[in-house]
């Protein structure tokens, strides 16, 4: 939901940016980041691709 919402330009409370750094720092969420092609949520300046 937070990426969604990033992608669709909501703002989230900042308290989210350790928790998502957290789940994308799993090895199961990292092999599929890869595999969509899609940066860290958090990434500075790093917009995601368009799908």
């Amino acid at each position: 939901m937070l990426r969604w919402g990033a992608m669709v330009g909501l703002e989230t409370p900042g308290i989210f940016e350790a928790f998502v750094e957290a789940v994308e720092s799993r090895g199961a969420v990292k092999a599929v980041l890869a595999a969509e092609e899609l940066q860290p949520l958090y990434a500075a300046a790093s917009p995601l691709p368009a799908t």
